[in-house]
């Protein structure tokens, strides 16, 4: 199911052409006050209990007040002329859940402070690298002063894999997919949940079986309204640990346009 924006009134297209269409001129940024945000989330330690599909563990961490973050690397070759990464961007959503972008010039082992407060991380990547064409050691975004992690980028991905999406404040948010992958041999129990400050209550959206391939997690709202959370979590029941991956692609709309 694919949300389609028909004038200025968001609707379910059944027409898989127009859709598609619709989409490709949103990606080429075509139509004025709609966007995409995706987040890919991977976990290669799932067990059976529920885990966040994050690249940093656990379950999932919304922050209530806004904080004060710092970017370090676990390696000295990140760094402004050094091999690894020089250069990461980080886009997020600041105190009022507004999405901002800050470049940071790495300093290897030094943390750099990030110039605002926030709350939420949407993508956190290399935009620079030196000879190794990727980050050498692991980059972290955290809590200023060596504190919780809120996105890495581990050693030669070159992108975080956090697994979670909001919808910034004044924008109405349409789920457009949200596929979870397994490897070979690989079966987990994937759940789409949602956390709505409105309502101050995390919902399950879709939750389904996914073995040896890719699925689609389903069943979700029309509109999702601002400053909504949404993540994917999975288990697995077989036994021992197992790796999966999932995407939440997100199409975002100005609420003036709607």
């Amino acid at each position: 199911m694919s949300a389609r924006i028909n004038g200025r009134l968001p609707l379910i297209d059944l027409n898989p052409a127009s859709t598609r269409d619709f989409l490709y001129e949103v990606g080429k940024g075509n139509i004025a006050g709609h966007g995409f945000v995706l987040s890919v989330g991977e976990n290669d330690a799932i067990g059976d209990t529920f885990i966040n599909l994050s690249d940093i563990g656990g379950t999932a961490f919304f922050a209530t007040s806004a904080e004060d973050w710092e970017v370090v690397s676990t390696s000295a070759d990140d760094a402004l002329g050094g091999i690894g990464a020089n250069v990461v961007v980080a886009v997020d959503l600041d105190s009022g859940l507004l999405e901002v972008t800050d470049t940071v010039f790495m300093n290897g082992l030094t943390p750099v402070d990030l110039p605002s407060t926030y709350l939420r991380n949407r993508l956190f990547v290399v935009g620079l690298s030196g000879s190794n064409r990727a980050n050498v050691g692991d980059i972290i975004l955290r809590v200023k002063g060596g504190g919780a992690e809120r996105a890495k980028i581990l050693a030669g991905n070159s992108v975080n894999r956090t697994g979670a999406i909001t919808v910034q404040a004044g924008h109405t948010g349409f789920i457009v997919e949200t596929p979870v992958i397994t490897g070979r041999n690989n079966s987990v129990d994937a759940r789409l949940l949602s956390f709505s400050p409105d309502t101050n209550t995390i919902n399950i959206n879709g939750m389904l079986p996914v073995t040896e391939g890719t699925a689609e997690l389903s069943s979700f709202p029309l509109g999702l309204p601002e400053k909504t959370d949404y993540w994917i979590m999975a288990k697995n029941d077989g036994g021992g640990t197992v790796s999966a991956l999932g995407v939440i692609s997100l199409l975002e709309v100005d609420n003036n346009f709607l």
